[in-house]
């Protein structure tokens, strides 16, 4: 959805057409400036698979891609969930407590992304 950006300006004129008549003139415009707005396309989170010591914890980041092309780290923007056997600590950090598999997932707008952790 395109934001829009109104501008408005005005214009004054003073015209003098003769020594004894002065003749003043004002107006208004609206430029209407549209820009397109950048949306989240895609969330990929980083390692997509880790191993950690039974125990131990991960920290996972979640990088976005945009509409523009650009991508940035959107750890603390998205929806952080984790399968049964493990705790999330922290935006991107989860703790897994004994040897198992484990699924995180990130999650914005409809956009869904998850990686592995295997404790050991």
């Amino acid at each position: 959805m395109a934001q829009l950006l109104t501008v408005t300006f005005m214009l004054l004129a003073q015209l003098l057409a003769s020594r004894h008549q002065a003749v003043k003139t004002t107006g208004t415009a609206a430029v209407d400036v549209r820009a397109a707005a950048i949306t989240l396309t895609s969330v990929t989170l980083m390692p997509p698979e880790q191993i950690v010591s039974a125990g131990g914890s991960v920290f996972l980041e979640a990088i976005g891609t945009f509409s523009n092309g650009t991508t940035g780290d959107v750890t603390n923007a998205v929806l952080w969930t984790v399968s049964s056997g493990a705790t999330l600590i922290t935006p991107g950090q989860v703790l897994v407590p004994s040897v198992t598999t484990v699924t995180v997932f990130a999650s914005f707008g409809g956009l869904v992304a998850n990686a592995t952790v295997v404790g050991r």
